[in-house]
């Protein structure tokens, strides 16, 4: 089943790349790469990279929590981390004039790095998608007692209570969603609660939207794999 939504929804991203790339060859679009038509349809095709690459990393990602035994939890600096999910989503954050701020302190905790940057992308794409062009998103590392937590915020329109109930479910969209498989907000989930942590929403409608990372400092995962 995975599979076979995933194709379907690459085959929309694949024809808009490869009719501007048609376009650009026959001239349709100008009669040079630099005209502002053809620059247009280059910003469209990088686009639709974009969409396709996010839905062959989600894919993947999945394909990995499929194994939760390799988590390999170590000690790991989180604003290291974060700062590295952050740069991964530069380029969709500028083509969507969205700033992201990060703010808070380098904490380590016993974590798997590389799962939980994943979990990290997965968030702040999602909140620059749904902010508002010239908007910030805020990624906040704070420290609290035995834990850590990585919030992100947006200044989108909000989350509705009907989608807030369902929002972390595998295969869900809420209201408003035009691509993407449902699986990126599971994703994070699995991954939060593979550490032994959890996840949270904050929203209202018109108020943006805050997830909240809560992840223990010891490591302890023990409890937490399903």
């Amino acid at each position: 089943m995975l599979l076979r939504l995933t194709l379907h929804e690459l085959r929309r991203p694949l024809g808009v790349a490869g009719g501007y790339l048609s376009m650009i060859q026959e001239g349709s679009l100008g009669p040079s790469p630099e005209s502002p038509q053809a620059q247009q349809g280059l910003a469209a095709m990088a686009g639709a990279l974009q969409e396709m690459g996010a839905l062959v990393d989600g894919l993947a990602a999945v394909a990995m929590q499929e194994d939760r035994a390799s988590l390999r939890c170590r000690p790991t600096r989180l604003g290291t981390v974060a700062a590295s999910a952050v740069a991964a989503v530069e380029h969709e954050a500028r083509s969507r004039q969205v700033v992201v701020v990060q703010t808070g302190p380098d904490v380590e905790a016993e974590v798997d790095g590389e799962r939980l940057r994943v979990a990290l992308v997965n968030l702040i794409a999602n909140a620059i998608r749904h902010s508002p062009t010239g908007a910030t998103v805020e990624v906040g590392v704070q420290l609290c007692a035995n834990a850590v937590m990585i919030a992100v915020s947006d200044d989108g329109p909000g989350i509705v209570p009907a989608d807030a109930t369902h929002i972390f479910d595998p295969w869900y969209q809420g209201a408003g969603a035009s691509s993407g498989l449902g699986l990126g907000l599971w994703i994070v989930r699995r991954i939060v609660e593979w550490h032994g942590g959890r996840v949270t929403l904050e929203s209202a409608p018109g108020h943006g939207a805050t997830f909240c990372v809560v992840l223990p400092r010891s490591g302890d995962i023990g409890g937490s794999r399903r």
